[in-house]
């Protein structure tokens, strides 16, 4: 293109780059933003500008097991698929597969094109599908990593909604669904909420305005381990049994940054921790069925009773007839 002189398309520039024009045009829009160009001589009459060499990016050095182990983690974005945010994660991966399957020197060189990337994965158990909001998701990222406030609908029931202005401190993947935790901007001295994506629409970037991030801010007190986001200034002590048979899979795991864990005569095992939210906890305990009881406190004893009746009287209308 320098050769021929003259002017060229966006199209033309993301065919030379192999991207979509979409994703050039971002490409073009950052570096006005984010690099100060200078002007360099040119044979032709057109103009010809380069990024300062002040200003041009550092190489990052990445070796073999680096690059499998960021590879790794890629599934964990599959939510944001579609959105130009998930296009810029998909060229640092086509760069790091590159990368990794390069082949290497000396005796520690290991082999290539063996598909390791395919092969040492996390994937996700239920990822959630947000191609109809993808304009959604690259709103509330510009908006966390710029701090511009966010105009968009709120739904605060199944058919009702409200027009509110959010201030988004973080953008949140959790359980394969996005979350944002923000501040409304009229109740900006408030603690911030814990909002699911699916809940807020037509997101419109005031991108001439800004807001500064509480000073202190973390996603530490918000995150519930297995029970969610969600800030708690009050806390229940939870105490609950499990037989042997779960025992060992529970001593592995992390079920609330609260938890202690203490062993039982029977070889089973006790669990103590401090959560507020009762119902994710009595949500979490059914799912092992027999194999759990809760100790305290009682009115999570008797959540889980009322929902196990409600369990046996459902199959006993549809079976027709009581279980043995």
């Amino acid at each position: 293109m320098l050769a021929r002189g003259g002017g060229t398309t966006l199209q033309e520039i993301a065919e030379v780059l192999q991207v979509t024009p979409r994703t050039a045009r971002r490409y073009l829009q950052r570096f006005q933003q984010e690099f100060e160009l200078e002007q360099v001589s040119s044979p032709s009459r057109s103009r010809h500008w380069r990024v300062k060499s002040i200003e041009r990016p550092r190489k990052i050095g990445l070796r073999r097991a680096q690059c499998y182990a960021l590879l790794a983690t890629r599934r964990l974005f599959e939510p944001m698929r579609g959105s130009a945010l998930f296009d810029e994660f998909e060229d640092a991966i086509h760069s790091l597969t590159t990368l990794a399957n390069r082949p290497g020197r000396g005796p520690n060189a290991g082999l290539v094109d063996t598909n390791v990337e395919d092969r040492f994965v996390h994937l996700p158990a239920q990822p959630a599908n947000y191609r109809t909001r993808i304009e959604d998701v690259d709103v509330f990222y510009h908006a966390v990593a710029d701090l511009h406030p966010v105009e968009c609908r709120l739904r605060t029931h199944e058919t009702q909604e409200q027009l509110v202005t959010l201030l988004p401190y973080a953008i949140v993947l959790y359980q394969d669904d996005i979350f944002i935790i923000a501040a409304e901007s009229q109740h900006e001295t408030e603690e911030a909420r814990v909002y699911a994506l699916d809940d807020l629409r037509a997101a419109n970037l005031l991108s001439t305005e800004r807001f500064a991030l509480p000073k202190g801010f973390h996603l530490k007190p918000y995150y519930q381990g297995r029970f969610g986001l969600f800030l708690s200034s009050r806390k229940t002590r939870i105490v609950v049994d499990f037989d042997a048979s779960v025992a060992s899979q529970l001593r592995r795991r992390q079920i609330h940054p609260s938890q202690r864990l203490s062993n039982l005569r029977s070889g089973g095992l006790r669990m103590t921790l401090y959560v507020d939210n009762l119902d994710v906890v009595a949500r979490w305990v059914l799912g092992f069925g027999p194999h759990a009881r809760v100790i305290e406190p009682e009115p999570l004893r008797q959540q889980v009773i009322h929902e196990l009746k409600a369990t046996l009287s459902l199959y006993r209308e549809r079976s027709g007839k009581n279980p043995a």
